[in-house]
């Protein structure tokens, strides 16, 4: 049975699953690698019957990698702890600079009160901590209507939309 996330602002079930450590990649199917396991494989990037997404630690410089990473169906960014928010910085620097255009997947310590500024940089899946309920975290979304700074998710900062009223 899959888990269930928050994808593009909805409850979803995921399919994408972790390779797990001492596993060999199967010929089909949805398998996220760790960055060690991608590179021992030679940076594969999947085929008609697998998909191969990679989670990065949030220590990873993301443009140093792009041109291995930019084909990619997914990239996960890990969150280790709830005051870590250097995936934050990934996030914004894959969408805004690099023109990231596959999931971009949070995943860790992910709470509840992360979610408004996640989807706002950039992140269009979520996987919250296994703590957190997921209908609740799904109205995180709404907590706030207007924003002060543009962002990845296109939103016009209250500054944008006083100059067009």
């Amino acid at each position: 049975m899959s888990q269930q996330i928050l994808r593009d602002q909805q409850i979803v079930a995921d399919h994408w699953q972790r390779l797990e450590e001492n596993q060999e990649l199967p010929d089909r199917g949805q398998f996220i690698l760790s960055l060690e396991q991608w590179q021992s494989l030679g940076s594969p990037h999947g085929s008609d019957t697998l998909a191969i997404g990679l989670q990065l630690p949030n220590s990873e410089d993301v443009e140093a990698l792009w041109p291995q990473l930019s084909s990619l169906p997914l990239i996960a960014l890990e969150f280790p702890v709830y005051s870590d928010g250097r995936a934050y910085s990934q996030a914004r620097i894959l969408r805004d600079r690099l023109g990231f255009t596959g999931e971009l997947r949070a995943v860790g310590a992910v709470i509840r009160d992360q979610i408004w500024e996640m989807a706002r940089c950039g992140f269009n899946a979520i996987v919250p901590r296994e703590d957190q309920n997921l209908d609740e975290c799904l109205e995180a979304y709404k907590d706030f209507s207007l924003a002060y700074q543009t962002a990845a998710d296109q939103r016009p900062s209250i500054f944008r939309r006083r100059l067009v009223s």
